[in-house]
């Protein structure tokens, strides 16, 4: 039994866009699956290991595990370690700076204050208020058109 030319062809067809599917990841651009550790990363895990360390051994000395000599020694070591940590960390740069957006917003208004166009009083309180106003910049009044 002979299958017809059409069929052989569609399956063929098939096989390779199947082919290509599975393919595509294994032939494609190699990238790591997990991003390398920053350096504040690395000391942010020491720091957490160190505090462990210290909350493990002190529970050892009140539980009597260890004596006062080998629990004074560890704990000097670990209280190093752990000072050496945070000025690592404190001498890493920063996060970068970031705007303080209320600051800027207070003084752009402050600007607009200092230049108002004083051409008519508010009803209620007496405060000059510009033409643009629609609320008295002093009481919160509506201001009529």
């Amino acid at each position: 039994m002979t299958l017809p030319i059409g069929t052989l062809l569609a399956a063929l067809a098939l096989l390779l866009v199947v082919a290509a599917l599975i393919a595509q990841p294994l032939l494609g651009p190699r990238r790591p699956a997990v991003l390398p550790e920053s350096q504040r990363d690395r000391l942010e895990r020491e720091r957490k290991r160190v505090l462990r360390a210290i909350r493990e051994i002190d529970f050892d000395q009140r539980t009597g595990k260890l004596d006062a000599d080998d629990y004074s020694r560890m704990r000097g070591d670990l209280e190093a370690q752990g000072a050496a940590v945070l000025r690592a960390l404190a001498g890493l740069q920063t996060t970068p700076v970031t705007r303080d957006i209320d600051a800027e917003i207070e003084a752009a208004v402050a600007a607009l204050r200092e230049k108002p166009d004083l051409s008519r009083a508010c009803a209620k309180c007496g405060g000059q208020v510009s033409r643009s106003d629609h609320f008295c910049p002093h009481c919160g009044a509506r201001l009529p058109a």
